[in-house]
């Protein structure tokens, strides 16, 4: 039961995101082909580079654009296609390297039209 992607993510709208649903995505019941309209999916497991005894010794050479003041690949989050988010990220993040293939760095959104 802890494994399920119910417990370990959770979806987030702020102003940002209920902005682009609500201004940016065509209104219902038209079906936003442009996706547009984002939410945030969060990561529960989420920690820190410097407080994950997994990382610590290999540092990222990579440098990052601080996003909410974390400069890592990872910040916790990604923007999600409001419509996506139960039928294509919940599910493909239901097994232990869900998140890991699935993450996009904001401010991109995941999933198609946004990958590059």
């Amino acid at each position: 039961m802890g494994r399920s992607p119910r417990y370990l993510f959770c979806v987030q709208v702020h102003a940002a995101a209920l902005h682009s649903v609500v201004h940016d995505a065509p209104a219902p019941p038209a079906f936003d082909v442009t996706k547009k309209g984002w939410v945030k999916l969060v990561s529960k497991s989420w920690i820190p580079c410097e407080e994950d005894p997994r990382a610590r010794g290999r540092p990222d050479p990579n440098v990052y654009e601080p996003i909410e003041g974390v400069t890592e690949r990872d910040v916790g989050w990604m923007k999600c296609p409001y419509q996506c988010v139960m039928t294509e990220y919940y599910s493909g993040n239901e097994g232990l390297n869900g998140w890991r293939t699935e993450y996009c760095r904001p401010p991109k959104v995941v999933g198609p039209p946004y990958d590059e």
